[in-house]
Formats: C-alpha cells, structure tokens, sequence
C-alpha cells in the first residue's frame, strides 16, 4: 500500500527504483527485490484495465508509472464529475485518488476471494497421520506431516480444509468415514501412516469420499532420513499438488491442458525432477515417464510440452541422438500446441524453440503473448523469469536482473532461477552476489552440477585464486565438466603450454565441455581462442548469456564476435527491441566490448 501511495502522488509521471526504496524504506537497507515483489503483488491484485493495459507501468530502465488519472472524492457525498484541483488542493486529491485504487484491490479481493460453490463442494479433513513404526516412538513426526498437509492444502483456492484443533479431535475414533465426514462436515478425508525403519521413512496417504467411503486416491512416499522437516514439506507438497488434481481445483488444476488423472501427473512430476539432473543416463527414464503420463491422458498438453524441453535438453548432453530428439520435440510442441495453443506452457516452449533456431524476433513474440497468457490465468507475476531469461541471452544485463530478482522472489526456491540470476550478476561484474545466489541453489534440490561448474566459471571470471582453488575443490568427480577442469588447473602455476592442451581436449569434448574450455582459454589470454570455441559451440547451446561474463570481453572487442552474434542472430533483435549493455550502432555496423 505504501508503494501505491507513493505511485499515486506521483500519477503520470515515472518513478525511479531508487525513488521508490527511498520513500518506502526510509532508513532499511533493501535490495531492488523488494521493489519488484511490491510491484508484482500490486500488478497481481489490480489485473489489468479494461483495455488490457496495465495499471502499473514498467518503463525500460527509468522505473515505474501510474496509468490511470488519479481523481478527487468526497468522502461525504457521492462520485461525481472531477475537477481538476489547484496545487493547495494536491493532498486531498492524493489521499482519494489512493482511496480510489484501495477500493479496486478491495473490489478484486471481495470477488477472487469471496466463497465460491466449488469452495464448499470440495472440502477436506486431513486427520491425524498413524505412526507404524516399530518403536511406536515416531508420533512427533506424524503429527508433523499431518500438519504440514493441512497448511499446504488449507491454502489452496477453492478448497475448505477443516482447522487442525477439529482433524485432531477424532484422532483415534473408530467412527466410519461417513460418520467422520458427517460429523466434521466434510465431503472428504485425507488419512495417513509413517512407518520408521534405520535411516528410511515411509509415509502413506490416502484420499477418500466420507459418503461412500470409496478411497479415490493413495500414494506412498519413501526417503532416505537425511533431512527429516524437508521430507515433511516435500510430501505436503507432493500431497497438495495431488489433491489439487483429482479434486480440480486450485490454480494447479486450472491451468489449461492440465490432467485430471494423479497417476498421469505423477509420471509428469517423475520425468520432469529427473530433467532438471542434466545428466545423460537422466534423460531417457525421464522421457519414458513423460510418455507414459500421456498414454495414460492424451488430452495432457502440459506434459507434451514438457517432453519437448526434455527432448531438446537431452539433445546437448547426448549428441548422438540429438538429431532423432529434435525431431521427437518439434512433435510433441506441435501436439501441444494443437490441444492448447495458447497456454502458457506451450507459449514458453514456443518461445525457447525460437531462440534455440536463431529467430529472437519470433522468440520475443511469443514471450510478449505468453505475458499475457498467464495474465489471464492468474499467473502475472510468472512472465518475470521467462522474460529475464531472454534479456540475460541478449546480453540486457541490467533489465535482466530486475525481472530474474523478482521471479525470485515469487519462485524463490527454483534452482533454475538460481542459476540464471548468478550468471546476470556475473555479467555485471557482481562477483559477491553471483557466488551468493550459487551458494543459495546448492542448498536447493536439483541443477547441483551445473552450478558447480558456475561457480568455478565466477571464481575464474573473478580472477580471485584462493576462490578458484575453493570452487574447484568443490567440483565432484560427477561434474559434468570435471574432466576439463581437472586437466586445466595444472596450468595455474605454470600456464606454458596451456593453449595447446585446450585444443587437444577440443575433439572429444562435449557442447558444455567446450563452453568450460573457452572460459579457461580466457582466463590464460588466449582470447582469440576462446573466440573461435564459442563462434563454434553457442549456435548449438540453448542459451547464449555466457557471451557475457566479463572474461570474454577481450573477444567481444575483436572483429569475428559479430560473426557470433550474426550466426545466433541477435543483431535483427537488437534493432527492433534495444541493444546489449555491451553493444551498440555505430552506423550500419555493431560495436561491441
């Protein structure tokens, strides 16, 4: 609210970041996040006006602007016809106008949030989860996952879930399901059991109709007792995201060419974790779950989608097959896009398959409808992470950073994110907080190589040696790149030789080898031959934002980087929608440092 204040005594006119943090944060110290959070809650609330256009306006490294007139009401009498006001009147124009947009969140929030048929169709009691361990001993932890399910689906739209205190007082009751179900009010009963065995835990749950007694759906989770409060939250959320599916409702559940069949979402939720490994031996069990999703439900586009991510990841770390992927991909995008041509999902992958060929003007289309997209599925805030993954690509640092930091924020706990927003604070030479956010997706689950291997590359970019021998003793012998980076650090007491050791290794090396290879080749000065790594590899890579980090700046001064950019096919979209930090005119040719 204080940042609409502040946007509303300023209507019209654009507000800095710096503005904004210094008005609303009067002495805190916070990051340009807490802005874009701000902003995107804002943006959530309002939606957009009736001619699409958005209340709050993002102009392109100035800041933010008010789209609507800020106007004068009384509080004593009713809406009538605006004057303008003079100077000696601008307080009480001020405190109405915000009354004013007060009263259209207040408008939103009193029709999203207001009880709808479904929300009393399907509700839930999560009763107390049974502990069959052994020793009897395991009570803590069953309560513990009973209560994280609750809160998990007690925050699902369109689902009442009946308080803990009411669930808690039938614990032990050997009442039926429909006495249960009539006696707490519910139309379905959520039961469960953990069993403790060593160092493994099993936790079963089960969904049933209190009327009838019929169980709908059950499942059972088995982990290793590493982490025994993250193996509650996975299974809440695992259990969340099922109830959302067979009951057909929450977000989850509307998403268009989502499935209604747990099963076939399990599958999804199988082939998609094993996608975010990046490892050969990962990617066919992980199509072979995504095809079984949609052998079990055809009509599942949002799998067909994501088989067509994992078929184009798949394509770089297993080349001998990439050409049979590519194809297999295009398929299954094109399947998707028939069943549902403009939902979000496929909209993305669009996008991505776009900028993988070389066409960023096609790509940056279909990213600019996929905001709108998930505007009108409720997902507004989602459009900040696809849209500062192309910026990161196109080497709009600065632009980048504020729309990663705020997907941040909405998805803080996506190792995806993660990895492109250090790179983004690499290329703006923020060596502190690219380690920072590496370190902050290490403790998150999956992309662990990857960003392994992107901290070595920050170390390296860095220049900073005590960093360098720290990341690499970091690098485990599974790294995707270990092989490289353990055949290259001997050069860094002796680099003598260096350059022909990197072209010996060339040959056999993977895409994501030789990407390593042109890093280490600018670390030593050998920018030329970093040059012609990249020249060679990134028209093959699915994301070119590693042309930026500053140790290739040496190679993006020399003639044949416009080659690159030419070959990836940047230069048309620079034109049309803004050069790179690090590029600009200068009359028909492009110069870049």
């Amino acid at each position: 609210m204080d940042v609409l204040m502040f946007l509303a005594s300023r209507a019209g006119t654009v507000t800095s970041l710096e503005e904004l943090m210094t008005a609303v944060w009067k002495g805190v110290v916070v990051s340009d996040g807490s802005v874009y959070l701000a902003i995107s809650q804002l943006r959530q609330a309002l939606g957009d006006a009736a001619n699409g256009v958005s209340y709050i306006e993002t102009v392109p490294k100035r800041g933010y602007r008010l789209t609507v007139p800020v106007e004068s009401m009384s509080f004593d009498e009713p809406p009538r016809e605006v004057t303008r006001h003079p100077p000696r009147s601008r307080n009480r124009v001020l405190i109405a106008g915000v009354c004013l947009l007060a009263a259209i969140i207040a408008g939103w929030a009193a029709v999203t949030l207001r009880p709808t048929p479904s929300a009393i169709e399907h509700s839930l009691a999560v009763l107390p989860f049974a502990d069959l361990s052994p020793e009897g001993d395991q009570g803590y932890f069953a309560d513990g996952v009973t209560e994280e399910v609750l809160n998990r689906l007690a925050s699902i739209r369109d689902l009442r879930v009946i308080g803990r205190t009411s669930s808690f007082q039938v614990r032990g009751q050997n009442s039926d399901a429909r006495a249960l179900g009539e006696k707490l009010g519910v139309e379905h009963l959520l039961v469960g059991s953990i069993r403790k065995a060593a160092d493994r835990v099993r936790v079963t749950a089960q969904l049933s109709e209190a009327r009838t007694g019929q169980q709908l759906w059950s499942q059972t989770y088995e982990r290793k007792l590493d982490d025994i409060f993250a193996i509650q939250d996975e299974i809440a959320k695992a259990v969340a995201a099922a109830m959302q599916v067979k009951l057909g409702v929450g977000e989850l559940a509307r998403m268009p060419g989502m499935t209604r069949d747990v099963a076939a979402y399990d599958e999804f939720l199988r082939g998609m974790a094993l996608n975010l490994v990046m490892r050969r031996e990962s990617f066919p069990p992980a199509i072979a779950h995504l095809q079984r999703a949609i052998d079990i439900d055809p009509t599942f586009s949002m799998a067909l989608s994501g088989l067509h991510a994992v078929f184009n990841n798949g394509a770089f770390a297993v080349p001998e097959r990439a050409e049979e992927w590519r194809r297999a991909a295009a398929e299954s995008l094109e399947r998707a896009r028939q069943l549902t041509p403009d939902a979000p999902h496929v909209l993305l992958e669009g996008g991505i398959a776009a900028v993988r060929r070389g066409d960023w003007l096609g790509g940056a289309e279909l990213f600019k409808r996929l905001e709108v997209s998930y505007a009108e599925n409720g997902m507004s805030a989602a459009a900040a992470g696809p849209r500062g993954v192309l910026l990161l690509a196109v080497g709009r640092i600065r632009e980048s950073i504020r729309s990663l930091e705020s997907a941040r924020a909405h998805d803080p706990l996506a190792p995806a994110l993660a990895g492109f927003l250090s790179q983004a604070y690499l290329s703006n030479r923020d060596f502190r907080s690219a380690l920072a956010e590496i370190d902050r997706g290490l403790q998150l689950e999956g992309l662990r190589e990857s960003l392994l291997n992107s901290a070595l590359s920050v170390a390296l970019n860095s220049g900073d040696r005590s960093e360098i021998e720290r990341r690499l003793a970091a690098i485990t012998d599974d790294t995707f790149t270990a092989r490289v980076h353990r055949r290259l650090a001997q050069f860094l007491e002796k680099p003598a030789g260096v350059a022909a050791e990197i072209r010996s290794l060339i040959p056999k090396a993977s895409d994501g080898e030789r990407v390593a290879l042109a890093v280490w080749a600018a670390y030593f000065g050998e920018h030329a031959l970093a040059l012609d790594i990249l020249t060679e590899v990134m028209p093959r890579r699915g994301h070119a934002g590693v042309i930026w980090v500053p140790l290739f700046s040496e190679a993006r001064s020399q003639p044949g980087f416009m080659v690159l950019v030419e070959n990836l096919g940047m230069s048309d979209y620079w034109r049309v929608y803004g050069f790179a930090d690090f590029c600009q005119p200068a009359g028909e040719r492009i110069q870049c440092r």
